[in-house]
């Protein structure tokens, strides 16, 4: 019973790392429900399984690591460093480039399935805007 208990968590976490990692830049990309959004990720989920698979246990252990890290923080610095990040605004600006991290490591990792799942158009020199001088 306890096997299938952590099964159904491992399952439920998967769930919820595939829908606030790909599904929700798909939905964005696409203007499409999330039902829609849903059946095209499972186009490339099924082709790339192992990727996603591989992929979630990549976070799993980031996620692992960075606790480590705050804790490790904490500690190091007389428990200072709980403090900072109990204050609201501090404490997210100390955390920002992890939050940074996860988000933009998600889709970039979506964005290697093809042009369709690219998110953020490139960004070419002709785009840029310089200013002329008379």
């Amino acid at each position: 019973m306890i096997f299938q208990f952590i099964l159904i968590l491992v399952l439920i976490g998967y769930i919820s790392l595939f829908l606030d990692n790909f599904v929700a830049p798909i939905m964005f990309k696409h203007r499409l429900t999330t039902s829609r959004a849903w059946y095209k990720f499972f186009t490339i989920l099924w082709k790339h399984f192992g990727y996603f698979l591989l992929y979630g246990i990549f976070i799993f252990l980031l996620g692992i690591v960075v606790v480590i890290a705050v804790v490790f923080f904490g500690l190091f610095t007389c428990c200072l460093g709980f403090l900072l990040l109990l204050i609201p605004y501090i404490g997210s600006v100390v955390v920002l480039p992890v939050t940074y991290l996860f988000r933009a490591y998600s889709v970039e990792f979506l964005e290697q399935f093809g042009d369709d799942f690219k998110i953020f158009p490139e960004k070419n020199d002709s785009d840029s805007s310089e200013i002329q001088t008379v």
